[in-house]
């Protein structure tokens, strides 16, 4: 991995953006995004912990609504 290096105000002119609003220093693209993939097993538990999530709520507000 190479070491970060500080940016001077006199390297600031190697910064450009496109017409497309994408970054570039020196000329070539700067990666400012990054895929990941997750397992299945975790991609489950955010599914399940977000549907249970939503019961929850409904519960709560039941019981607000009709106390």
């Amino acid at each position: 991995m190479a070491k970060p290096e500080n940016i001077t105000i006199h390297q600031l002119g190697r910064l450009s953006v496109d017409e497309n609003d994408k970054l570039y220093w020196g000329g070539r693209p700067v990666k400012t995004e990054e895929k990941i993939t997750l397992v299945w097993w975790v991609n489950w538990s955010i599914i399940i912990g977000a549907f249970s999530t939503m019961v929850m709520a409904a519960i709560g507000i039941w019981k607000f609504c009709c106390s």
